[in-house]
């Protein structure tokens, strides 16, 4: 399967426990709905506080964590090859996703980090 933004070759690895696509050359991350909610609300890794304020200052400065910008062309999906639907993870969540329904989510380089951190940070509030 190759990468829907560099179209190289994805590779396996293991990422908090699941095993996931990743491209090596942009950094991104291709995974299912349920392994990426497995990898969000795993709290075992604690991010520093410079990791959380770097995350919360990009998201404030821009107003979401869209990473691609506005700019972004639609990907498609690495395994249908139908545009994908950017939207956010959830709806009260600033971080976008490319989501095909019925294969898988891309997340863009710093995009799982992101989510991660938002999770993290909701989780402490409740």
């Amino acid at each position: 399967m190759d990468c829907p933004r560099c179209r190289l070759s994805l590779s396996r690895q293991e990422y908090e426990g699941e095993n996931v696509s990743f491209c090596s050359t942009c950094w991104g991350h291709w995974l299912t709905r349920s392994q990426l909610d497995n990898i969000v609300n795993n709290v075992q890794y604690k991010f520093s506080k410079f990791e959380r304020d770097a995350v919360f200052d990009t998201i404030a400065d821009k107003g979401d964590a869209d990473r691609q910008g506005s700019e972004a062309q639609p990907i498609n999906c690495p395994e249908c090859g139908k545009s994908m639907e950017r939207k956010r993870y959830e709806s009260q969540c600033p971080v976008q996703i490319d989501e095909c329904p019925n294969h898988g989510i891309w997340l863009d380089t710093g995009e799982i980090k992101d989510l991660q951190v938002f999770v993290e940070q909701n989780l402490k509030k409740t």
